[in-house]
């Protein structure tokens, strides 16, 4: 799967996790709820950092390329 589309449905996924904790703390669920959800929303941001990181890097490497062809001609 492209990073792109990693990232579309990770951020989709962050932002469902996201809602569903609100709701959690706003109906007093349980502490395991909480720390569950919690935990899944660190999860899933920390993998839209990684995300976001990888496809700067492949686009940085894809202008450096680009240049290095534009160069060689």
């Amino acid at each position: 799967m492209k990073l792109e589309a990693q990232l579309k449905l990770n951020t989709f996924r962050l932002d469902v996790a996201q809602k569903k904790l609100k709701s959690a703390r706003t109906r007093g669920a349980w502490r395991i709820t909480l720390w569950r959800l919690n935990r899944t929303v660190e999860r899933l941001q920390e993998r839209q950092a990684e995300l976001e990181t990888l496809i700067a890097i492949g686009k940085a490497r894809a202008d450096k390329n680009k240049k290095q062809a534009i160069a060689a001609k």
